[in-house]
């Protein structure tokens, strides 16, 4: 497993312990070279909290940075009173719920 699968997966983890419904968002497949099945910028891990709340969680790791897809999607959350949380580590979700 990779630092980042293993993030994801406590990140999982720990949300799931606290009651959320959440999983982990992964790409459906190809069409002709397109990838199909999802919104561009989508978190990697999406599902609702508790509160009825939105919440997106996109799993950095080291030098990896968020694309325009992934900031204009996070705007969008944030606009419509969503949760989403930028995570380099389970302290940084354990920090925003």
């Amino acid at each position: 497993m990779t630092e980042s699968n293993d993030l994801t997966k406590s990140i999982l983890d720990y949300l799931t312990t606290q009651g959320h419904y959440v999983w982990r968002q992964n790409v459906v497949g190809r069409i002709r070279g397109r990838k199909i099945g999802h919104k561009r910028g989508t978190p990697d891990v999406i599902g609702v909290m508790m509160s009825g709340k939105f919440i997106g969680v996109e799993i950095k790791v080291g030098a990896d940075t968020q694309s325009d897809d992934q900031k204009a999607f996070q705007a969008a959350v944030e606009r419509r009173g969503g949760i989403y949380i930028l995570a380099g580590s389970i302290d940084d979700v354990r920090k925003k719920i």
